[in-house]
């Protein structure tokens, strides 16, 4: 009826994003998710994804070593970890 029709072409609306969605966040590059939804660019997945890439943002900063001879004030991993 016309719940399953509009049911489906819901779901076939979210699909590229929940593939988007789960390449980025499985560390595939931003140019082969683009390239694999069929994009010449990238620019629009940098601009509606960017909340999927924060995640691996911190993962990569909260992976740095500490720095002991440098001034907690300006370490680089301080200052990413305590931004929002």
């Amino acid at each position: 009826g016309t719940f399953s029709f509009l049911l489906r072409k819901i779901l076939i609306s979210l699909a590229p994003s929940h593939f988007a969605t789960e390449l980025i966040a499985g560390g595939v590059d931003i140019g082969t998710v683009a390239k694999l939804m069929g994009h010449s660019s990238p620019t629009m997945l940098l601009t509606h994804y960017q909340y999927v890439m924060d995640g691996q943002k911190r993962a990569a900063v909260e992976a740095l070593p500490e720095l002991p001879y440098v001034p907690k004030s300006m370490c680089p991993k301080n200052k990413a970890l305590t931004k929002k």
